[in-house]
């Protein structure tokens, strides 16, 4: 696990792949596009605490019976840039920490999110330090309980459009 420098995924008839490479230390690449993600529903925790990792290959997957993304990224302080816009977000229900301490992330296009579903983005950009754009403008945050924390220590953003979140749902908007 701790000498894995880079993963190839050709993986079909999966539910739940949260965790499968959490911790993996020293992982600098992960190569996703031969994961069949049809059925896939928890991705939470994927790549927690791959301090190394640099990129990551999606492909074309949308992930459209993705549920759970809590923590997929958390802790990837060496991700510079992230293309997620073949993500098809309309199910996930949580996204808590999902980019949490992505400290040298400094490009992330999320502008295709449909996040009317998510309860919980607590934290989601936490720790974003390097982060300098991010368009959440399309987000839809009227079914957010816990917005807490979404962009707290996101030291490079010099601007932030959250001008249409609607919190009339959200219990906690601590920052």
């Amino acid at each position: 696990k701790s000498e894995v420098k880079k993963v190839v995924v050709n993986v079909s008839g999966v539910e739940d792949i949260s965790g499968a490479f959490s911790e993996f230390e020293n992982l600098e690449s992960a190569d996703l596009r031969g994961l069949d993600d049809s059925g896939l529903a928890n991705l939470s925790g994927m790549f927690y605490g791959c301090t190394k990792l640099k990129s990551v290959d999606f492909g074309t997957r949308s992930f459209e019976a993705a549920t759970d993304l809590h923590g997929m990224f958390a802790g990837c302080a060496s991700l510079k840039n992230l293309n997620l816009g073949s993500f098809r977000t309309e199910n996930v229900t949580t996204m808590f920490e999902m980019f949490s301490g992505c400290a040298s992330l400094e490009r992330l296009d999320i502008s295709g999110f449909d996040t009317r579903n998510v309860t919980n983005m607590s934290a989601m950009f936490s720790g974003c330090k390097s982060l300098s754009g991010l368009n959440v403008s399309s987000f839809d945050t009227g079914n957010a309980t816990d917005l807490s924390y979404m962009f707290d220590r996101c030291e490079s953003l010099a601007r932030l459009d959250v001008s249409r979140f609607d919190t009339k749902n959200a219990e906690d908007l601590s920052d």
